[in-house]
């Protein structure tokens, strides 16, 4: 597990993550009139647009990709990132599950 670092109080950020062999582009937009914290995703020729991040759950585990991602809430109350500082301010933390965490959850060898 990777924890996504560097998520700033911008809006509107683009993140690249090597991962394996390839990169992963992240996008990430906070939406003010929501207040909530959306994602884009790349991955080689596959792309993915406005998932929402939520604690809890992992985020493309309908994708069958060899990675996930996941949001953690540091306060244990279990509350979606709503506020443009919850990442800067690690009161959720964004965490890339690499391979071997996907594997591991689903309990089947990837390709």
């Amino acid at each position: 597990m990777l924890q996504i670092e560097n998520i700033t109080n911008d809006p509107y950020q683009r993140h690249s993550i090597l991962f394996e062999d390839y990169e992963i582009v992240l996008t990430l937009r906070y939406l003010h009139r929501c207040s909530a914290w959306f994602m884009d995703l790349e991955y080689i020729s596959w792309s993915v647009s406005g998932i929402k991040l939520s604690t809890g759950v992992k985020h493309i585990a309908g994708q069958n990709k060899p990675f996930d991602f996941f949001v953690s809430d540091e306060t244990n109350n279990g509350i979606d990132p709503y506020k443009l500082d919850d990442f800067s301010s690690e009161r959720n933390i964004l965490y890339l599950l690499e391979r071997e965490d996907v594997e591991k959850i689903r309990g089947i060898d990837l390709p």
